[in-house]
Order: C-alpha cells, then structure tokens, then sequence
C-alpha cells in the first residue's frame, strides 16, 4: 500500500515556502513612518488654515460691531443736540464749551488706553475730558447732578439717547471731538467725529479734524456734524 507524503500546512508555511506572508500582511495593513509623517504634516496644514480663516472671521466680525457701534453713538449725540438744543459740552462746574472731548465706557481711563500719544489723551489728561454716558445715558455732566441739562420747557434733555455706551471690541473707548461744535478757529475742529481707534489700538484720525480730513489709517469712525 502507497503511502501518501505528508505536507507542512502550518500558518507560516501554507502557500508561501518563504513563511513570511504574516510579515508582508501586517507592512500591508499599516503604516510606515514616513506615511504617518506626511499625513501628521497634512494635518497641521489643513489645522493652521482653518485657525487663520477663523481669526479672519472673528476680525471681520469686531470691524462691522465697531462701525454699528459708532452709527449708534453718532445718532445719539445728534438726537440729543435735536431735543436739547446744544451739544454734549457741559463740565461738572456746569460750564459750557469745555469739554473737548468725550469717551464711551463706564470710567475715565488713568491711562493712556491707546498705543501711542494723541491729543484727545492730552485733553483727557488735562480735565477736559468727560464719560459719553454723563451725557447720553444720565443728566449728569462730568459725573455730578447738580448741574445738569435743562429738564423742563421745549429743550430740554429727554435721555437716555442709548442703552449703552460700550468700549469698541478691542477694549479700548471710542472717542468724540466735541469740541469741534463749539470752536471757532477757521482751520481746526470743523468736523464732530466718533472714532475707534481699530484693531491696532492707535489713533490715527488727526485730532485737528478740519474740513478735508477724514478718518485715517485702520480707524473705525463716522461724521456726526461739521461746520
């Protein structure tokens, strides 16, 4: 009786004399290191894009609230130089036209909150400088209520003109010239603007403010009135 010859059908051997088909499957189904470094790469290209459209967006977004912002702020000294009869310049004192300048946020700066030096600084530093919601949101010039606005008669002050007086986006106030609407000079001061100073924080919109300037740099701001 034939015997029959006896065949090796181990894992390692089975349709492969070499037994190294475990080897070739398992290099098959991973990946080499250079496979998980270019796709590594890929995805911290594919991350940095979407984080700098990102940034771009939220940018885009801070310039349109800063413009909205500035409209709102323009319309309320506009309405309340309509219904007082005079523009936002009384002093605590009471005295007319001496205030320069006013600035939106809930307290006078102790600091200068922009990068770099401006006159409108300058006039804050030097007391000739008020909060906008003194005026626009209370009857209280330079923070006191014994002198304020007239509340009785055909003009008088019928505030709030807004329901805030926010900082811009980036933290900073904006700024209006005011005193612009009560100077004579025939150069100088002929145009009331509300300025941002943007998102580099620095006043570029000349604080001399005459007929042919406009706002400049990446200022954010509007005209309110001129002369």
């Amino acid at each position: 009786m034939r015997r029959r010859k006896h065949t090796n059908r181990s894992s390692a051997g089975w349709g492969n004399p070499s037994g190294d088909a475990g080897l070739r499957r398992g290099s098959a189904g991973g990946f080499t290191l250079f496979e998980l470094l270019v796709v590594c790469g890929l995805v911290a290209l594919i991350a940095g894009v979407l984080a700098r459209s990102g940034a771009g967006d939220i940018e885009q977004a801070r310039r349109q609230r800063a413009a909205a912002d500035v409209q709102g702020l323009a319309q309320a000294l506009a309405t309340f130089e309509a219904t007082v009869g005079q523009w936002p310049t009384l002093d605590a004192g009471a005295a007319t036209n001496r205030t320069r300048v006013l600035l939106s946020g809930s307290v006078l700066p102790s600091a200068n909150p922009w990068v770099g030096g401006h006159s409108f600084w300058a006039w804050v530093r030097s007391g000739f400088g008020d909060l906008m919601q003194n005026h626009l949101l209370v009857n209280a010039p330079g923070g006191q209520t014994a002198h304020r606005y007239p509340t009785q008669g055909a003009a008088r002050w019928r505030g709030p003109y807004l329901d805030a007086c926010p900082l811009d986006p980036w933290g900073r106030p904006y700024v209006a010239n005011v005193l612009a609407t009560y100077s004579t000079n025939r150069t100088n001061h002929r145009q009331l603007l509300v300025v941002s100073a943007g998102p580099d924080g620095r006043l570029q919109t000349a604080a001399t403010a005459t007929a042919t300037q406009r706002i400049a740099g990446d200022d954010i701001g509007c005209l309110v009135w001129e002369r």
